[in-house]
């Protein structure tokens, strides 16, 4: 299950998608097209998507940000694969504080988070465990996939968790919260 949180993590995680319908044949309208040169397919749709009851594929994904320019990004591309359900927007900005996102405002956002995550794992049929696209160096993605991660560490023991993070381009960056950001969201 890919779990895209804060703003890189959700744009991350739009591209990364976008790679996985073309490989497994997903069209837009998010049917199946049968293709020889897809091998695996049958093993890799039920990895990646829940087939609905009309024939249609839908990604087991959650995009969480409390920003709403990262979720337009991934909405206006002109993919129809991601339905609202896949979608979670916090009501408040975090200020790139990890503190923010770990402490203040992602707290009370966490419940709505793990109850999009519970109906995704309770639709797979052999669920594994998750897949976490964000950028350590920011608010939502450093604070708030902190406090995430230590909560599937409680609710999920067993499953495997994956971090695919973005750290801050040390020759680039100016502003000196990235650095803080990335040292705290590494101590949790």
């Amino acid at each position: 299950m890919s779990l895209n949180i804060g703003g890189m993590g959700c744009k991350v995680g739009q591209f990364i998608w976008d790679d996985i319908f073309i490989e497994n044949g997903i069209q837009k309208d998010c049917t199946f097209k049968f293709s020889p040169e897809l091998r695996h397919q049958g093993e890799t749709l039920k990895t990646y998507f829940t087939e609905t009851e009309s024939g249609k594929y839908k990604p087991r994904t959650v995009f969480f940000d409390m920003d709403t320019d990262a979720l337009e990004f991934v909405k206006s591309r002109g993919q129809t694969q991601f339905d609202d359900s896949s979608f979670l927007l916090g009501q408040q900005k975090v200020q790139e504080l990890y503190s923010s996102g770990f402490y203040s405002n992602g707290p009370q956002y966490i419940e709505a988070v793990k109850e999009k995550i519970r109906k995704e794992v309770e639709q797979c049929e052999n669920f594994n465990g998750f897949m976490m696209y964000s950028s350590i160096n920011r608010g939502c993605g450093g604070g708030f996939s902190s406090l995430l991660s230590q909560v599937l560490t409680d609710d999920y023991p067993s499953a495997k968790k994956i971090g695919i993070h973005l750290y801050p381009n040390v020759v680039k960056s100016s502003n000196p919260l990235e650095f803080l950001n990335t040292v705290l969201a590494h101590d949790k």
